[in-house]
């Protein structure tokens, strides 16, 4: 099995100097677009950055490239990310103009007691984590927490993905499709 703690760090949670360290250099990227100005909590998970092993390279890309089908690995990632946000209450998903990024988003109910996503909102893009009134050392913890749940769950995915690759074989198969169209008789 592959290194699972391509993003997970340690963190020492008895000394807020390593909790604020860990949390203010934790990689972010944009929610959306670069345009709104609002960033969240990331990991870079393109192929080039993952450090996957050299047996997997060629289907790692063929995958990314679109020149197969993978339904095990789509139906792992949809459920992971169900799973987190069951667990800790925030989404995830890819971003970037080629999907190379997973973002964490934050999570609402609505009137009707629907799950909503909120994208475009940004975590604590301005959070000042060296005040102590407004960030108590349990918050801090709490904060970490989420941010180590949500790189092992990118480091589960990452294993995951190598696992798949290497336990599975690229198959040809023949697709008939029926299509019917409406045209105007003359």
């Amino acid at each position: 099995m592959a290194d699972n703690n391509h993003f997970s760090r340690e963190v020492n949670f008895q000394k807020r100097e390593s909790i604020v360290k860990y949390i203010k250099n934790h990689f972010r990227y944009d929610t959306m677009r670069s345009w709104n100005r609002s960033t969240s909590y990331a990991n870079c998970v393109k192929l080039h950055y993952l450090n996957h092993p050299e047996d997997v390279e060629d289907l790692a890309w063929d995958l990314v490239c679109g020149n197969f089908e993978c339904p095990d690995w789509e139906f792992f990632v949809e459920d992971t990310f169900f799973q987190f946000m069951k667990e800790t209450g925030y989404s995830c998903g890819f971003n970037g103009r080629s999907g190379g990024y997973i973002v964490l988003y934050e999570t609402g109910i609505d009137a009707s007691g629907k799950t909503v996503v909120y994208p475009g909102r940004g975590i604590d893009m301005d959070a000042d984590f060296e005040d102590e009134e407004e960030w108590s050392i349990h918050s801090l913890q709490k904060r970490a927490e989420l941010l180590q749940a949500f790189d092992k769950m990118c480091d589960n995915l990452r294993s995951e993905l190598i696992y798949i690759l290497r336990h599975s074989n690229v198959e040809e198969y023949q697709e008939v499709r029926i299509h019917r169209r409406l045209v105007m008789s003359e």
